[in-house]
């Protein structure tokens, strides 16, 4: 069927997962500043886990999930950057569906480690580059990641 290729199934059961725990901070930072569509995200999200994906429909979303991502110039507050990290995490998901490069999903995980050292930072602004990478949750987001990816080559 032209327009259409199966998603693999450790794809629709990692990467979602990760970008759905990034959500609620664009949800915030929507309501926040009245800007933004979070439910967009959703739906982009629940596109991505289909067997079978719509491709000219992923293209759309590419370009309207594009449009929703707050600029750090335009919000330079933490929110912003936490925005910004959901949806460029979802944005990746998305290209990774269209031509399965792997970086994206790296970019995924990047996203989430940033978000964690973002709100860290913020909320203990004295921690050292050395506290943050021996924290706690760092090493748990680590931990849960790389049991996604273990999960995701079982899959493959």
């Amino acid at each position: 069927m032209e327009g259409y290729r199966c998603s693999s199934a450790g794809l629709r059961n990692t990467s979602p997962a990760i970008c759905e725990r990034l959500l609620p901070d664009y949800k915030i930072f929507s309501e926040c500043h009245n800007w933004g569509d979070w439910g967009l995200l959703g739906t982009a999200l629940e596109e991505s886990k289909r067997k079978l994906i719509d491709t000219s429909l992923i293209k759309q979303l590419i370009l309207s999930v594009e449009d929703i991502i707050p600029d750090t110039d335009d919000y330079g507050d933490y929110d912003g950057s936490y925005a910004l990290n959901a949806g460029a995490a979802v944005l990746e998901l998305l290209e990774y569906l269209l031509d399965e490069d792997l970086t994206h999903i790296l970019n995924i995980s990047t996203y989430m480690f940033d978000t964690i050292d973002f709100k860290l930072s913020e909320s203990s602004p004295t921690l050292t580059d050395n506290d943050l990478i021996n924290h706690q949750e760092l090493i748990m987001e680590g931990s849960l990641q790389t049991r996604l990816l273990k999960r995701l080559r079982e899959a493959s």
